[in-house]
């Protein structure tokens, strides 16, 4: 199909895959600002948004979610299991979600109810680091073999944005944007910003969906920070983690 489309000239798909809590949000904005809306974005059919797909394991790279062209992003997997609990436990698994009975009954019957402790959390096969590892080293290798994909690592992101976001926008083909405009407009500051006292239908375009009950740890823009992890767990727990993560080639540091 992708082969006849380039063949009638439809546009090629661009997809950015990505495990939950990644930097998506912030990815996404920047290329919203560049002019890439076009991308699209999703959790490589791991998204765990839906009440009825939460508590699952992760099985394997599923080809048939993915575009003509893709970009991975992935992060630092105990920051991304931290960033997940917040959103859990902020967000989806709370008594004012529409679904948390049902949420709640089955995952308790399949004996897989989340960890209400963070060090518990981010150590749980099933809701934790194990999983989130697992995700990023089979899309890694599985992308890595293929020349219309691009690997992009949420730390280097942050480390030199202007260097990574830059290659990001050459790889979708945009031509002359603004990266210091892309740079200026989606800084974790301006973010949060529009987050806390933007309007309600802006941060709805861009999936910002405020402070929850005056906790800041329900933000979309929570911290931002590379190795926020350290502040969160435990001396231990984060030992741990380090030993999980390395079974599939994975570093938390």
């Amino acid at each position: 199909m992708r082969f006849w489309n380039r063949l009638r000239g439809v546009p090629e798909e661009i997809v950015c895959v990505s495990y939950p809590k990644s930097g998506r949000t912030w990815v996404r904005f920047a290329l919203d600002v560049a002019g890439a809306s076009s991308v699209k974005f999703n959790h490589g059919g791991y998204a765990s948004r839906n009440p009825d797909e939460m508590g699952y394991e992760f099985l394997g790279v599923r080809p048939k979610v993915f575009g003509d062209r893709n970009i991975f992003l992935y992060r630092n997997p105990l920051d991304t299991a931290v960033s997940e609990y917040y959103q859990m436990f902020n967000r989806i698994f709370t008594p004012d979600h529409a679904a948390y009975e049902r949420i709640r009954s089955r995952l308790a019957k399949l004996d897989r109810l989340p960890p209400a402790s963070i060090d518990d959390f981010v150590l749980h096969p099933i809701w934790g680091c194990r999983k989130v590892s697992a995700f990023n080293a089979a899309h890694i290798a599985y992308f890595g073999r293929g020349k219309n994909n691009l690997i992009v690592r949420y730390e280097d992101l942050r480390r030199d944005p202007r260097r990574y976001f830059s290659q990001m926008l050459d790889f979708i083909g945009l031509e002359n944007y603004d990266i210091e405009r892309v740079l200026r407009e989606s800084s974790f500051e301006n973010m949060r910003a529009l987050e806390l006292n933007g309007d309600s239908d802006t941060r709805r375009a861009h999936k910002l969906y405020g402070m929850k009950a005056n906790d800041e740890n329900s933000l979309k823009v929570r911290k931002g920070k590379a190795g926020g992890y350290a502040d969160e767990l435990r001396p231990e727990t984060v030992e741990a983690a380090r030993a999980i993560c390395a079974t599939f080639g994975m570093s938390i540091d």
